[in-house]
């Protein structure tokens, strides 16, 4: 999870479906209205008979999902994050060691809670979360999921309460989640739960996203499918890429890239390029020396002081970004690495913000929302796979 941005969120619907069923529930996520930047931590269409599927909202620049905990369900906001695993929500009455969230957890008012003895601390770059784990009955539109582990927060930043949301639901792989107990064990994901429960026959998900066309924008423009690929919304050829073994990214949604291009000019490198594929991020990171060639085909583009460069909201024939994932070209243009001008306002008028920016020194590339609302992205934990997939036209 990585940058947040000043933005309002306009209400829509979260839709699950079960199975090959007609059957479907729609429920609501309220609008939020986020505050604050934040830096944090760092083929062929799928067989399965059985998928669930979410609807998700982008709370303007993140994934927000709705979810139940416990019995009867406690309703929660989460951050849809694949940039870690554990899932966690606040303590009942947490208020400010929490930040004074919407919801809270109260094992008191389930009948499914089952306490544990481990503690959790997560560290998301100048955040954090810490508290205890339960085991709980996880509750997905009409889907329940009994006996997931569930991190319960009495203490954290409370920065994601200030964006109306609760807490996290981790998405990434099982094997990230062992930094964050007391135990230094692997806890299954809500995602390993869902398999062991045969709600769905693979450890998968795809997420597609489109962006918001005005402010106005109401629409339902996320869908997460758990179990498989959503093939209503992309496309049957899948580019499939083996999660990376580079040491320090191998437990994450990683993968090596053959490379990035300026207007089809590829950039030299040395050595494979790592990049984290995730949801929980706002931004495109590339290294510094990258960014800085880039922006320099931009007249007038320069870094502002909050550290993110900008352009001129006028400028014309901007050149094209492109991310090079196992010999095929993902090309952004303009329009798309732009942020529009009613999600985020700059101190100067005629100046924008772009989803392309340089990363932190220990990293090396992050595809974080920029990138993934112009591709369908598959995420497999059974086959330790990243899929890429293009849109549909509707």
């Amino acid at each position: 999870m990585l940058q947040r941005t000043i933005l309002l969120t306009l209400g829509c619907l979260l839709v699950l479906e079960v199975g090959n069923s007609s059957a479907s529930i729609s429920l609501p996520i309220k609008g939020v209205k986020r505050m604050a930047l934040k830096s944090a931590k760092v083929g062929a269409t799928s067989g399965t008979e059985h998928t669930i599927e979410s609807g998700v909202r982008n709370a303007d620049l993140a994934y927000l999902l709705e979810i139940g905990v416990g019995s009867p369900p406690q309703p929660f906001t989460l951050l849809f994050d694949t940039g870690s695993s554990t899932t966690w929500i606040p303590v009942d009455n947490c208020g400010h060691r929490c930040g004074f969230p919407p919801h809270g957890y109260s094992d008191a008012s389930s009948s499914t809670s089952e306490s544990t003895t481990l503690k959790f601390d997560i560290q998301y770059g100048r955040g954090f979360a810490e508290g205890y784990f339960v085991k709980e009955t996880v509750t997905l539109g009409n889907a329940s999921i009994p006996q997931t582990y569930i991190a319960v927060s009495n203490f954290n930043d409370g920065e994601l309460s200030m964006d109306g949301a609760d807490g996290i639901f981790g998405a990434g792989p099982d094997e990230l989640s062992y930094s964050d107990n007391s135990e230094g064990i692997i806890i299954p994901t809500v995602l390993t739960s869902m398999k062991t429960e045969k709600l769905i026959d693979e450890r998968s998900f795809s997420v597609y996203f489109q962006p918001r066309k005005d402010e106005n924008d109401e629409s339902i423009n996320g869908v997460v499918t758990f179990g498989g690929v959503d093939t209503e919304r992309i496309e049957p050829k899948i580019n499939y890429v083996n999660v990376t073994k580079q040491a320090g990214y191998k437990d994450y949604w990683a993968i090596n890239i053959d490379g990035l291009a300026f207007d089809n000019q590829t950039v030299s490198k040395t050595q494979s390029m790592v990049a984290l594929v995730d949801t929980g991020t706002t931004m495109v990171l590339i290294p510094e020396a990258i960014a800085r060639d880039f922006f320099r085909n931009i007249p007038s583009a320069y870094r502002s002081q909050s550290g993110l460069f900008v352009i001129p909201c006028n400028a014309s024939n901007l050149p094209t970004f492109s991310v090079i994932i196992n010999g095929e070209k993902y090309t952004l243009d303009g329009s798309q690495y732009v942020i529009p001008r009613f999600q985020v306002q700059h101190l100067n008028p005629d100046y924008c913000y772009t989803y392309l920016q340089s990363g932190p020194p220990n990293l090396q590339i992050i595809l974080g929302y920029g990138f993934l609302q112009s591709v369908g992205t598959i995420y497999n934990m059974d086959t330790r796979q990243i899929g890429f997939g293009r849109h549909k036209a509707h």
